[in-house]
């Protein structure tokens, strides 16, 4: 899953937006959902952000599936 954009702020809107649709799609279908990635064994280039994204699938459901 990627996403990106033209500030931080923005690319960590977009980050929440496409982790929150992907979980709830995935729990729809009842498929298996990974732990999450280990924060500290993320290897990241220079200039590169690494950041953590948090998501609630009943809160995305509640405001966006009507």
């Amino acid at each position: 899953c990627f996403t990106q954009g033209d500030t931080l702020e923005e690319a960590k809107d977009n980050a929440k937006d496409a982790l929150c649709l992907m979980l709830y799609d995935t729990e729809e279908k009842e498929e298996y959902i990974p732990e999450a990635s280990n924060f500290e064994k993320i290897k990241a280039r220079e200039r590169d952000i690494v950041s953590l994204i948090n998501c609630d699938t009943i809160e995305y459901k509640d405001y966006f599936v009507k």
